[in-house]
């Protein structure tokens, strides 16, 4: 959403900019395929994944594509946008770096231990993400380097990851939420709410 629009992806495969005084549309864009999950606007630019397997970036003004790049597998999550890069998580559990300005890679694709059914999210200098195997990863987003914090068995984490500071707040597929703190890798979490999953 900017002053003006609100943009929507929809299961019947468009992209929706709507007029936020009267919600009428001013502009939608087949993307050939359904689109689960939110789009991201930055700078003018509205990013769209999706069932088609791959991840758009369209005009904000006219819905007008600017590129496309191809991911090889379904895009659930929403990308989230730094310093002019994209990140992008897909179903088979790798991670994107693209160059927003053309979708250029800007790191090796990071593979992770499941799949990504929820966009990452940005801790200082890391960017946090879950799995459907129960995993969270920080990632560093220069350089691209994953580190496994913690491992909830038993769970898939579905939904993006809750960040305050240098916490992060994941809930959970098994009705939990797990408090963890960015900065450890592999040691326990801060608290897991109801206690009595802890054990």
């Amino acid at each position: 959403m900017d002053d003006k629009q609100v943009y929507v992806g929809s299961m019947d495969s468009h992209v929706y900019a709507l007029d936020r005084t009267t919600g009428t549309v001013i502009w939608d864009r087949n993307m050939g395929a359904a689109v689960p999950g939110s789009v991201s606007l930055a700078d003018g630019t509205v990013f769209v994944g999706g069932v088609a397997k791959k991840l758009t970036a369209l005009r904000s003004d006219t819905g007008e594509t600017i590129w496309e790049k191809d991911l090889g597998q379904w895009v659930w999550g929403e990308a989230v946008v730094s310093n002019s890069v994209v990140y992008v998580g897909s179903l088979d559990g790798i991670v994107h770096a693209l160059a927003v300005q053309d979708g250029a890679k800007i790191w090796d694709s990071v593979q992770l231990d499941g799949g990504i059914r929820a966009g990452p999210a940005i801790a200082g200098n890391y960017l946090v993400i879950g799995t459907d195997t129960g995993s969270v990863y920080r990632i560093e987003m220069a350089s691209g380097k994953a580190e496994l914090i913690y491992k909830i068995t038993g769970a898939s984490i579905l939904s993006k990851i809750a960040v305050v500071g240098d916490r992060l707040y994941v809930g959970t597929t098994t009705a939990t939420v797990v408090a963890l703190d960015v900065t450890r890798v592999g040691g326990v979490p801060l608290w897991v709410y109801p206690a009595a999953a802890a054990k």
